[in-house]
């Protein structure tokens, strides 16, 4: 579906995707090298920025928080980004609270 979605916005002229969380169905390195291969392969084919925001599935493994495979494929956020005249703020609220920490400086 993500491919899909990628092709259209391209084909409509979008300037950049935003993914808003669970890019992955669980927390694990195996999928996450999978899952990232195929976000890449797009980027590159595509020359079109897509910006990985974490969902909860993308953090949470065996009950517990932990973006450090988030990080390792994706990096930290870009919390925030212009384009033209917009300036777009993202916020990771994947451990279900908002607080200092959810934006990455």
């Amino acid at each position: 579906v993500f491919c899909k979605l990628v092709r259209k916005a391209k084909r409509e002229g979008c300037q950049f995707i935003i993914h808003t969380g669970d890019i992955i169905r669980f927390n694990d390195l195996r999928i996450y090298h999978y899952v990232y291969n195929e976000v890449r392969e797009l980027i590159d084919e595509y020359d079109i920025p897509i910006f990985v925001l974490p969902g909860n599935h993308d953090t949470w493994s065996h009950h517990k928080y932990s973006n450090n495979n988030f990080r390792k494929f994706f990096g930290n956020l870009p919390f925030m980004f212009e384009i033209k005249n917009s300036a777009f703020v993202l916020i990771n609220d994947s451990n279900y609270k908002i607080d200092n920490n959810s934006v990455e400086r």
